[in-house]
């Protein structure tokens, strides 16, 4: 993936920090039976799921708020600062979080840092280059995948607080069942459309684990990471794949503009064919409290609903 060198101050920083002015225990965060553990999440993703499975139980914040880009997210003194307060982190992993994953892995030296993407087998991973560990890491996108995800959540919350053990498992329980819930609906939702016209452009290759599981077919301006750069060649290449397909519609997405994509429809036009610009798919962050997926469910349900409503 390619490195903003803008990270490389904030980085020095941070794993100055890491190394300094971090000394809590794996441990220590259970010291006190009266003290309400402070989980930190990189995304709301990340976070959205952690108060699903460990309830009032534990107090959560996200260091991204909805909408924000994970890839070329800078991390601040603020950001800092609240890393240290924090007594455990969870994030993503397989370098969604940019150069903040170096931050990350050097701060499990001395705090409980643990990311999603330990607990899938590398087996289940779609391979891409464009990141340091080699796979794409959008993987929440796979309903089944983000399943597992929630029962490794579930064990380490019950290792950071085992009285709250038996909460944990029902709530575990209770969303794993919804999520074999919205996997049935969104088989359902997308039989409207044909596998010879599942086609979803993006701006960036966020969907490919969506497209795996539900034999869709993805293409994107910017590839997995939209820290890469975009040129009229790209452009040039997507108006040509549009037109060649007879393609409907294209969407942006809630971290990025739709200038480029913008710029391809006029492209198809001058060709003679007409692209839809579709509504705004979620991606690597979740929407506001007042937007359509302020949660991971409405997220994956309400995605589903606008592609295949432009498609058709």
């Amino acid at each position: 993936m390619i490195r903003p060198i803008a990270f490389v101050s904030a980085l020095i920083v941070a794993v100055a920090f890491a190394s300094t002015g971090c000394q809590q225990t794996k441990n220590e965060v259970n010291d006190s039976d009266n003290k309400t553990i402070k989980i930190l999440a990189t995304t709301t993703i990340i976070e959205d799921l952690l108060k699903n499975i460990g309830g009032d139980g534990f107090e959560y914040s996200a260091l991204m708020g909805p909408g924000v880009d994970p890839h070329i997210y800078k991390p601040t003194q603020g950001d800092l600062k609240k890393l240290k307060n924090s007594d455990v982190i969870f994030f993503n992993g397989l370098y969604l979080e940019g150069k903040m994953t170096d931050i990350l892995v050097k701060m499990r030296r001395d705090k409980k840092v643990i990311a999603a993407s330990d607990a899938l087998d590398k087996s289940l991973f779609i391979n891409d280059t464009e990141f340091d560990d080699g796979f794409d890491p959008h993987f929440w996108f796979d309903v089944s995948m983000w399943s597992e995800v929630a029962g490794y959540f579930a064990t380490q919350l019950i290792e950071l607080d085992p009285s709250q053990e038996t909460v944990i498992k029902q709530n575990l329980a209770t969303y794993q069942s919804q999520l074999v819930a919205l996997n049935e609906d969104i088989n359902s939702l997308i039989t409207a459309i044909p596998e010879s016209r599942r086609f979803v452009i993006t701006s960036h290759d966020a969907l490919n684990y969506f497209a795996r599981k539900y034999s869709f077919q993805v293409r994107s301006l910017q590839g997995r990471s939209t820290a890469g750069e975009l040129g009229l060649k790209d452009i040039r290449e997507m108006v040509d794949f549009l037109t060649e397909n007879q393609i409907k519609a294209i969407f942006p997405e809630n971290i990025t503009g739709s200038q480029s994509l913008q710029a391809v429809i006029d492209g198809c036009a001058k060709k003679g064919h007409t692209v839809a610009m579709g509504e705004e798919l979620f991606s690597d962050a979740l929407g506001g409290p007042d937007s359509e997926a302020p949660d991971y469910l409405s997220m994956l349900k309400i995605n589903t609903e606008r592609i295949i409503n432009a498609l058709q």
